[in-house]
């Protein structure tokens, strides 16, 4: 657990049937030619473990677009104000997660011990530990199985994370085809928001280079959660929290890598 106060500064395509959803290219879909790199802990697409999803209903649809459409206003008036710092950051999480399948509980419960650790902070209370992966990996929650891992689905992300940060704005956000502008624009506003927000990123892609991916464990191609807990807006980085025990809890990346990452799946944010 940390806050930082001082920072540093597609070919497999995947046709999604939302406007909102993006279409991404990917290097290859032969197995063949993803690096067999990494320890259990890394998925990569094909495996079928964190590749599932659900559709947004319109009403979901509905309820991001406005969420969207206040970060949007928000950024507008952040660039209008000279005063406003180009970073920040929240508190959160730095749990590993304790299964090869587990990185979707681990990363809502990297976020949700971010929550606890700010009430804690700002109200004198004791710091409550965050519920366990096999809660938030449960039936009520993100339903997560050894087999498919957990499913990129706006209901169960949505519910989970609203409901242990004391907290309606959550929403699941696909990624777009500006999704590098939009993705920034919804975390920004998120770590900003006030609460303690921090945002869980849906990684999915297949084989990528430096340029591409979000850390170097995941050149061989990732489906994997990871949660974003800060941005240095001077120089087009997010600071992250991973809790897959092949890579380090606390790492930065390019906004554009974290765009290309998480095109073709995308945030949950509030």
């Amino acid at each position: 657990m940390r806050n930082v106060k001082k920072v540093l500064s597609m070919t497999v395509v995947i046709v999604l049937v939302l406007s909102v959803m993006p279409i991404q290219a990917f290097a290859s879909d032969d197995d063949s030619s993803r690096s067999a790199a990494g320890t259990a802990s890394i998925y990569k697409p094909g495996d079928g473990v964190n590749e599932g999803f659900t559709l947004l209903t319109e009403e979901q649809i509905k309820e991001e677009a406005a969420l969207a459409a206040e970060a949007e206003a928000y950024l507008k008036a952040k660039k209008a104000d000279s005063t406003r710092a180009t970073w920040n950051t929240v508190f959160i999480g730095d749990y590993k997660q304790t299964t090869g399948y587990n990185c979707g509980p681990a990363a809502a419960r990297n976020v949700i011990q971010g929550c606890y650790k700010y009430v804690a902070y700002s109200n004198g209370t004791p710091l409550v530990t965050a519920p366990s992966e096999s809660t938030l990996g449960g039936s009520t929650y993100l339903n997560t199985s050894s087999s498919s891992g957990t499913d990129f689905n706006a209901t169960r992300w949505q519910k989970t994370l609203n409901d242990y940060c004391s907290t309606i704005s959550y929403k699941l956000a696909w990624g777009t085809s500006n999704w590098n502008s939009d993705m920034r624009t919804r975390v920004i506003y998120s770590i900003d928001s006030g609460g303690n927000r921090a945002v869980v990123a849906n990684l999915y892609h297949n084989s990528a280079n430096s340029s591409q991916y979000v850390n170097s464990a995941y050149s061989g191609g990732i489906a994997h959660y990871i949660s974003i807990y800060g941005y240095d807006d001077s120089s087009g980085i997010y600071y992250i929290v991973d809790s897959n025990t092949a890579t380090s809890t606390y790492y930065q990346a390019a906004y554009y890598n974290a765009a290309w990452s998480t095109q073709a799946r995308g945030i949950v944010y509030c």
